[in-house]
């Protein structure tokens, strides 16, 4: 030990006296002479190589990870689980992203790991899970939201409030805060900005009950898109059990989105329980008001009389108010007996009124439950009952409905429009029929486009070729370069394909695999695209020929 320590020291001093002596008395680089310089390069070399091994050590950012791998590796069974735990329990919060790798791929062994990282620090775990991105399990987000806001909502909330960039975190929290406190959780999803998102709503009829008129309030002062609007609705139905008629006047005296819902959920609630009473307040407001709020009133009308509110209707009311409140009186007879409603749209003259009615009773008929294992098919009568209607009715019904029918029977719904006239048919369904039908058979789809009016032709068969290639790159891909360059659509196939190609990260490698005669095709095209410069450079790189 002696000799190690006095070694240690005279090598330090004669480091430090040649240090010292080359300082003081340098030598010029030209009176070097071979010798000296091979003694000074063997010299210099071996401290250099000496210090470039030190660097080259990295320092341990966490000796407990470090041997509880090794333990691990020298160990099974039971032992596994007790390393871990001792790993655990002596676990500092620098430890834990090094034992998160560890863990990874072993569900339970994370669920521990986040419960002990949320125990000891929440917002430190927190902090790492923003700057990892998405190097750490989206577990350990859930489980952290799951706990940290029992224990401390405030510092939550503050913390998700300093970061702009977090609103699937956020939503999550706003939500479960709606559900224990209303006006806070509300507030937050206004200060957020989170509108495309309704939580639970099973606090919200208590809140109302209380004070509705304070609560819808509340609701107008703090807007937050979808949530907002389903709250007012279940304020709505709550204000019309203790006084619908001041409910309604709170509604006509603001107008707005949330008011009308407001409105349409108070009269809906009112006319279930006091129909004569309802109609009497809409009868008697201003026409405006009457038109905005009549499509509610009449469905829950008829409900009860189908007939009478019918009637009302053509009385009361003119234009598209008349066409909503025929629309929604026909919903309700066909919610009932959807035979029945469609025989009532059936017997209409041609307006604007059976357009809607058309509407209400096709979205009904058609399916929806399109993503069940066994798809049902699209009844025979609605089918034979399309058939009969004016083109506008037609055209309505399908606007809201087509999408379903191309996902339930693709090839059905192309024969039905093949008998109809243009003006009957939707924009935009030739579109979505030749990609659902190329899901199913490329080839036939490509050739079923070829069939449509010139008008929709061109665009349906970039579409179906499009889906053609993301099912089945390489065939599409060797069908396109077969087919002749005087083919108008050539090009045009291959523009869809480069700009689909500019938005995937591995584009450049697809394109870097094209053969010369694809590349040449394609990088004019590429040049011509609106994309970040390094991006384009990155595919017009990929397209040089090697």
């Amino acid at each position: 030990m002696r000799f190690a320590f006095n070694f240690t020291i005279i090598l330090v001093a004669a480091v430090a006296g040649l240090a010292i002596g080359r300082f003081m008395h340098p030598v010029p680089s030209n009176q070097i002479t071979a010798s000296n310089a091979a003694s000074d390069g063997s010299f210099n070399t071996f401290f250099a190589r000496f210090f470039q091994r030190v660097k080259k050590v990295k320092a341990d950012d966490s000796p407990l990870a470090t041997k509880l791998a090794r333990d691990l590796s020298l160990s099974s069974g039971v032992t596994h689980w007790l390393q871990w735990m001792d790993a655990l329990e002596n676990a500092n919060l620098s430890d834990f992203p090094r034992l998160v790798q560890l863990a990874k791929g072993n569900p339970t062994l994370l669920k521990v790991l986040s419960a002990r990282w949320i125990e000891k620090n929440p917002r430190n775990l927190y902090d790492t899970l923003l700057a990892s991105g998405d190097a750490m399990p989206k577990s350990m987000a859930y489980d952290l939201f799951a706990e940290w806001p029992k224990r401390d909502l405030e510092g939550v909330i503050a913390a998700l409030s300093a970061t702009n960039s977090l609103n699937g975190w956020r939503m999550g929290v706003a939500g479960d805060i709606v559900d224990i406190d209303v006006e806070r959780g509300l507030g937050l999803m206004m200060d957020w900005h989170i509108e495309n998102f309704t939580p639970r709503l099973t606090k919200v009829a208590s809140w109302a009950a209380t004070d509705a008129r304070h609560a819808a309030e509340f609701a107008m002062s703090h807007p937050a898109g979808f949530a907002s609007s389903e709250i007012m609705k279940v304020i709505g139905n709550e204000w019309a059990k203790q006084d619908p008629a001041a409910a309604m006047e709170f509604a006509a005296s603001h107008p707005g989105n949330l008011s009308s819902a407001l409105a349409e959920s108070v009269l809906k609630e009112w006319s279930k329980n006091n129909l004569n009473d309802a109609s009497k307040w809409l009868g008697a407001t201003d026409a405006t008001t009457r038109n905005r709020l009549s499509s509610s009133f009449v469905e829950s009308w008829a409900r009860q009389d189908a007939s009478a509110a019918m009637s009302w209707s053509e009385q009361s009311l003119t234009g598209n108010a008349l066409a909503r409140a025929v629309g929604a009186v026909v919903k309700s007879v066909g919610e009932k007996n959807i035979q029945a409603g469609a025989a009532l749209v059936a017997e209409m003259t041609p307006s604007i009124a059976r357009a809607e009615a058309a509407s209400a009773i096709a979205n009904k008929w058609i399916p929806q439950d399109f993503f069940s294992s066994e798809k049902q098919p699209i009844p025979n009568e609605a089918i034979a009952w399309l058939k009969t209607l004016d083109s506008d009715s037609t055209k309505r019904a399908l606007e809201n409905t087509y999408w379903r029918w191309t996902e339930l029977d693709p090839k059905g719904l192309a024969n039905f429009i093949s008998g109809l006239s243009p003006d009957a048919i939707p924009e935009g369904i030739y579109n979505t029929l030749a990609r659902s039908l190329a899901r199913q058979n490329p080839k036939a789809a490509m050739e079923w486009t070829q069939k449509l009016p010139e008008a929709n032709a061109a665009q349906a068969s970039t579409e179906a070729f499009s889906e053609w290639r993301n099912s089945q790159p390489a065939a599409a891909m060797k069908w396109l370069a077969a087919l002749p360059d005087s083919d108008t659509q050539k090009s045009i196939y291959y523009q869809r394909v480069i700009s689909n190609l500019s938005y995937d990260p591995l584009g450049a490698e697809q394109l870097a695999s094209w053969t010369p005669s694809e590349k040449a095709t394609a990088q004019p095209l590429v040049e011509q695209l609106a994309i970040m410069p390094d991006k384009k450079a990155k595919l017009l790189e990929a397209l040089k020929v090697k």
